[in-house]
C-alpha cells in the first residue's frame, strides 16, 4: 500500500492514471491515501499508544500448551496470535506490533 503511494508520487501521474496502468481499483487507492495521510498526522496526547501488560509463561506447562522455548507467542485480546523466533530483531518485532 505505502509502496504504491510512493511510486505514484514519484511517477507524476494522476491517481486515476496510475491506478489504470497498475491494475489498482481507484477507490481502493483513494482509501489507501486517506489512511496513509491519517497516519502521518501528529498524535494527539489522548491518542498516545501504550503497551499492554505482558505475561511471560516459562513454566513446564507451557510445553503442554504448544509453546516452544525457541519462539515468542504474542496473543492479542481478540485472540490473534503471532509466533516469532526468540532471536527476532527489535526492529522486526516493532514492525509486527505496529502494523
Amino acid at each position: 500500500m505505502y509502496l504504491a503511494i510512493a511510486l505514484r508520487n514519484e511517477s507524476g501521474l494522476s491517481q486515476q492514471k496510475y491506478c489504470r496502468q497498475n491494475g489498482i481499483a481507484y477507490n481502493t487507492f483513494k482509501y489507501w491515501v486517506k489512511k496513509y495521510n491519517g497516519e502521518k498526522k501528529p498524535v494527539k496526547p489522548t491518542q498516545v499508544k501504550t503497551f499492554l501488560p505482558v505475561q511471560v509463561n516459562t513454566t513446564p506447562e507451557a510445553h503442554l500448551l504448544g509453546h516452544s522455548n525457541n519462539e515468542i507467542t504474542i496473543t492479542y485480546p481478540n485472540g490473534i496470535e503471532i509466533k516469532c523466533p526468540v532471536d527476532i530483531s527489535t526492529i522486526q518485532l516493532k514492525t509486527l506490533l505496529t502494523i
